[in-house]
């Protein structure tokens, strides 16, 4: 995990019942850049910050994670 952004909701905040979204930028072995979409909660959860290894799945489903 190269690079984590969380969601700025400006000054309304997020939406009731909606989950707040990070955008996670992962690089892999060759050095290609993709960013995904992951649960803040989970990433919380799973004490997972930048520099955390990480595998995701081709849904982006988080299948394997080295927290930092």
């Amino acid at each position: 995990m190269v690079r984590i952004d969380e969601a700025d909701y400006g000054c309304e905040g997020r939406p009731d019942g909606e989950e707040a979204m990070d955008s996670v930028w992962l690089e892999d072995e060759n050095g290609e850049r993709q960013i995904v979409r992951v649960s803040d909660r989970m990433l919380y959860d799973r004490h997972l910050d930048e520099g955390s290894l990480v595998t995701f799945d081709e849904k982006h489903q988080l299948t394997a994670w080295f927290a930092k």
